[in-house]
């Protein structure tokens, strides 16, 4: 608690809330609502006079009011106010009550207040029979980006251009004569401190994103999972951070695969496709794919510049043999190969955990769980003794081979 909080006086702020909200300065009840909850042990618990308040607001407003009190309790222990943003959600249409608090939930680190969020977030999500993944894609923020992978920001006659680069994020100032510099005008850090700071803070947020976002959509990419197209489009191809890695994958929309070019989906001819709205879409996966076309799609994101956020054209395929196929229950494929051990636990911790001493269960479990034939083949050959590259030569008791 600074100075600040120690003479702020708690009554006089409540009773300056209803003049706050007719004039709909909504940072000013934010201010108020999470520093009238700091002095836990001064103040009343929190009651229906808050519920009051806000009762006639908008919805537009509840999600704006959100947003503010999110960012004044980031990484602290008000607790109130994280009750108040859970009846504040209620305001909200259900799914957009969902992505604010889904989204709240991301942002807040501590753990008391977050263990309200997700309360209310696990009760709204079992009212609407809404699954986890459904709720990962309503809490993607946009971080202000007001287009795919874009956002402009001004600071009096000065501007900040960010633009989502692959899974780089550029920061790029300009002067008030479009003169681009290296970094904010000494104005704009003089009369703009605060603002600057907070977008550089949101810049290196959206890194974090992009890393977590790809992981994302490469766990989908396993699950094989599927959507209608308008909530595909809304979640993943126009979103203006997720559209920056959707935009360099290929899809399957119906029985044609597609990929993002020249403002629009193209096919592998480069013919524009526009799809029914309740058209299903689902990711394009290399198995069980011609190798003609596999090699056509490499060839279409080199021609096109496309660098895909993780694997999918260039991805390993692994066809069984007519060795194996006689074998029928085995393979010798990968038998004697000698493994790199940072090498292979970079790429086995995708889908399981790696504990050299303990690994055989565990591994053995993933068997069935890896998406095609060289993780089968890899595992598999590790539990018949191709453990010796693992955890300095060990074999499967543990002991040094």
């Amino acid at each position: 608690m600074d100075e600040r909080d120690e003479a702020f006086d708690a009554p006089a702020a409540v009773a300056s809330l209803p003049g706050l909200f007719a004039a709909r300065d909504l940072a000013g009840v934010a201010h108020v609502l999470v520093r009238i909850d700091w002095p836990l042990g001064r103040i009343p618990p929190w009651g229906g006079s808050y519920a009051r308040q806000v009762r006639d607001i908008t919805a537009d407003d509840a999600a704006e009011l959100i947003h503010l009190i999110a960012r004044e309790v980031r990484g602290s222990g008000a607790y109130r106010p994280a009750v108040l943003l859970c009846e504040l959600s209620r305001l909200l249409p259900d799914e957009a009550a969902l992505a604010q608090l889904a989204r709240l939930a991301a942002r807040v680190t501590y753990r008391g207040t977050l263990a309200q969020l997700d309360r209310a977030l696990e009760t709204r999500a079992a009212e609407l029979g809404v699954s986890r993944e459904q709720i990962e894609e309503l809490a993607v923020p946009d971080f202000g980006l007001t287009e795919v992978g874009r956002r402009v920001e001004r600071f009096g006659g000065a501007r900040a251009e960010v633009a989502v680069r692959g899974r780089a994020v550029d920061l790029t100032w300009r002067t008030e004569a479009g003169k681009v510099v290296k970094s904010a005008p000494a104005r704009v850090r003089g009369e703009f401190a605060s603002e600057v700071k907070e977008l550089k803070s949101e810049v290196a947020d959206i890194e974090k994103m992009m890393t977590a976002q790809a992981e994302r959509l490469e766990r989908l990419f396993l699950a094989r999972r599927s959507w209608e197209f308008a909530r595909w489009a809304e979640y993943y191809l126009d979103h203006p951070l997720v559209g920056t890695l959707a935009r360099r994958l290929i899809w399957t929309i119906g029985d044609v695969a597609v990929c993002y070019a020249d403002g629009g989906l193209r096919t592998i001819a480069d013919a524009a496709l526009v799809p029914a709205p309740d058209a299903r879409v689902e990711l394009w996966h290399p198995v069980g794919r011609e190798m003609a076309e596999i090699r056509a799609w490499q060839d279409w994101l080199e021609q096109h510049q496309v660098t895909q956020p993780f694997k999918q054209a260039h991805r390993e395929v692994y066809p069984i043999t007519v060795a194996e196929q006689g074998t029928g229950t085995y393979s010798n494929r990968f038998a004697a190969h000698i493994l790199r051990q940072h090498q292979f636990h970079a790429l086995a911790a995708r889908n399981l955990s790696i504990d050299v001493e303990h690994q055989a269960t565990k591994t053995w479990a993933a068997v069935s769980s890896c998406d095609s034939m060289v993780g089968r083949g890899w595992l598999i050959q590790v539990l018949r003794g191709s453990w010796g590259a693992l955890g300095g030569r060990r074999n499967l008791s543990g002991r040094a081979a």
